[in-house]
C-alpha cells in the first residue's frame, strides 16, 4: 500500500469515528480530517459512512 492511500485510509476513518460521535458540524469534520482540498471526496466518504449506519427503525 502506497504512504498516499495509508493516509487516505487514515483520514477516512477518523472521519467515519467524527460522523458516527455526531458531536461535530460535517464542516469541522471536513477541517479535522484534512478533506478540505478534496471536498468532493469528502462528500462520497461521508455518503458510505451514512449508508452503512444502522437505522432505528420505528
Amino acid at each position: 500500500m502506497s504512504s498516499g492511500r495509508f493516509y487516505r485510509r487514515m483520514r477516512v476513518q477518523q472521519a467515519r469515528r467524527l460522523v458516527m460521535g455526531a458531536e461535530l458540524k460535517l464542516v469541522d469534520i471536513v477541517i479535522a480530517t484534512c478533506f478540505t482540498s478534496t471536498l468532493r471526496r469528502f462528500c462520497l466518504v461521508v455518503g458510505v459512512i451514512l449508508q452503512h449506519l444502522p437505522r432505528k427503525t420505528d
